[in-house]
């Protein structure tokens, strides 16, 4: 059974501290600490975005970001991702991963909700973001294996803040073998609609997250992951 990492909900004891800021729609009550490490920090809002209003930005995004099957190169052989995805960000800002290529937005701006969506964000998490790389998973077999967000364009330490509407799926974080956080096990959540998880410190250069596989007959979900493209 994957082990709990310091898990704490509105516990004055909780060794990850809140965020310095709280959007009136957001209460102490949302937010649940899941993993406090010395080599980073993952906090997760179950309902970072209220039953009413997750239904209308998902439509939004289905609808208006370009979303498109790209490839990637893993150990030499270029594959299609298991998902379609789209990078939207402010002008003259690239991003690039697994052999991706370099990554303009699609898109000459922000669309309104992803503005929306972005700005709340960014209240909570205490940070300023430049891109977002957005994710759509069609069905169970639309995945992403472990990985860690550590592209030098991230700079040393990013912080990644992923926010999820539609269907839930299984977030799974792991310790990398042989890293001074590989005794801490792994983690599982289950990230519903409209939830948000924050990833700062070292986790990127210590550890990897997946969205794995289910046999389960599951919607479509987006996962949209802010971050600051610095390089």
């Amino acid at each position: 059974m994957p082990k709990r990492l310091s898990a704490t909900t509105n516990d004055t004891n909780a060794t990850t501290k809140r965020p310095r800021t709280i959007p009136p729609s957001i209460t102490p009550a949302s937010m649940q600490y899941t993993l406090s490490h010395a080599t980073g920090h993952l906090i997760h809002y179950p309902s970072f975005f209220s039953p009413t209003a997750s239904p209308t930005l998902f439509t939004s995004l289905r609808t208006v970001l370009p979303w498109k099957t790209i490839p990637i190169t893993i150990f030499g052989r270029q594959i299609d991702q298991p998902r379609q995805v789209c990078f939207i960000a402010d002008n003259n800002t690239y991003y690039a991963y697994s052999g991706s290529g370099k990554m303009g937005t699609m898109l000459p701006d922000w669309p309104d909700a992803l503005k929306e969506i972005k700005e709340k964000v960014e209240e909570v998490v205490g940070e300023k973001f430049n891109s977002v790389l957005c994710n759509l998973y069609r069905n169970g077999s639309d995945y992403i294996g472990f990985h860690s967000d550590n592209e030098k364009s991230l700079g040393p330490a990013p912080t990644i803040a992923s926010v999820s509407f539609g269907a839930s799926r299984k977030f799974v974080v792991k310790p990398n073998p042989g890293g001074p956080a590989r005794e801490a096990g792994k983690l599982e959540l289950v990230l519903a609609d409209g939830s948000l998880v924050i990833m700062k410190g070292m986790m990127q250069k210590y550890w990897k997250h997946a969205v794995p596989k289910t046999s389960r007959k599951v919607g479509e979900r987006i996962n949209l992951t802010f971050r600051k493209v610095v390089s």
